[in-house]
């Protein structure tokens, strides 16, 4: 039950979060994505994202335009490392121990990576995701879809579009 409220509330929060900026950059509509499952989530664009992970997860962020803004349940958490990255990008990582975390993170230009063994997370915007593992996903509130190994999913691109990799 809370896991189809969530996935009910947040693609309406994560829309308003970034309506305005993505507005700017483009003609093309922003797209929404809601993820549940186990592996690995990579988002690779402009996007405001949602979640909760359940058991220990390993978030790495690469900031490429150095506006990106993590919160976890609530607070602004420090990363593992800060390094920088060719070209002059910042690379940050997360853990995340507890038993269950929610997390708010918006950036445009980033690249984010999510392993967890049990997560959902719906994120906003133009970006391309790749999925590795197993679970399921919607975009744009469409049917429901299978989540395997290699799944690229854009959302929110030109034409969106579902293509699987072996």
């Amino acid at each position: 039950m809370r896991r189809t409220a969530l996935s009910l509330i947040l693609p309406a929060v994560a829309t308003l979060a970034l309506a305005a900026p993505a507005a700017a950059q483009t003609d093309v509509p922003q797209g929404v994505l809601a993820a549940n499952g186990a592996g690995v989530v990579i988002l690779d664009g402009d996007a405001a994202m949602l979640g909760v992970v359940r058991g220990p997860a390993l978030l790495v962020l690469q900031d490429r335009a150095g506006d990106a803004r993590l919160s976890v349940g609530g607070r602004v958490i420090r990363p593992l490392r800060v390094r920088p990255a060719p070209p002059f990008v910042t690379v940050r990582r997360y853990r995340l121990e507890t038993l269950r975390r929610r997390f708010i993170l918006s950036g445009t230009n980033m690249r984010v990576r999510i392993e967890s063994g049990d997560l959902s997370v719906t994120a906003a915007g133009h970006f391309r995701v790749r999925l590795q593992g197993s679970g399921s996903y919607t975009v744009d509130n469409g049917q429901p879809q299978a989540w395997v190994a290699g799944t690229t999913v854009k959302v929110g691109l030109s034409t969106p579009r579902r293509t699987r990799r072996g």
